[in-house]
Parts: C-alpha cells; structure tokens; sequence
C-alpha cells in the first residue's frame, strides 16, 4: 500500500479514521460476503497530500469557520470558491501513481 490507497478487503471498522465512514462500511461488506464490487478509497493521508498543494486552503478554511448559519447565501458563495479552487488544483504525482497502480 502506497498510503494513499486502501482497497475495500482492507478496509472494516478500524479503518475509519484512514477511509472514513463510508470506506470503512465497504470494507466490512466486503468481508461479510455482500456483494461490493472490487474497488479502493483514497486516504486521509491522500486528502491533506492534496490540499498541501494549495497555498490558499488554509485562508479558505478559516473563512468557512466565520460563516454565520443562518448566511445561506455567503456559505453557497463561499463553497463555491472552495469547489471550484480544489478543482483548480492539480493532484501531486505520488497520489496520480498510487490510483494507476491500484
């Protein structure tokens, strides 16, 4: 494992922390037989690799912490500017190659 990958016959309820709820729930279908198809999570680990990549995200991020719930128009504006400055980004080589090899 790369570290950046996890495939889903790893994966079971002590993997929440790597895969999250979602990666850790495939993993433990998985090995109680139901029939998930073969596949693998990007980890933890991949997520901040990536977000490292961005000098802004950390401003981002403490603008999102300001937000008043009640602002729905300000949270939509500013997800957005999120949405559209991750996919702006470009996913660092050693993740790229973790996902091909997988």
């Amino acid at each position: 494992m790369s570290g950046y990958i996890m495939h889903f016959h790893e994966l079971d309820s002590s993997s929440l922390p790597e895969v999250g709820g979602k990666g850790a729930n495939l993993g433990e279908m998985s090995k109680a037989g139901f029939p998930v198809p073969p596949g693998f999570c990007l980890t933890t680990s991949a997520y901040r690799d990536f977000l490292a990549t961005s000098p802004e995200m950390d401003e981002l991020l403490e603008l999102l912490v300001t937000l008043q719930p009640d602002r729905l128009g300000e949270i939509s504006k500013l997800g957005k500017q999120v949405r559209d400055h991750l996919q702006s980004l470009t996913v660092p080589a050693g993740i790229q190659a973790a996902i091909i090899d997988a």
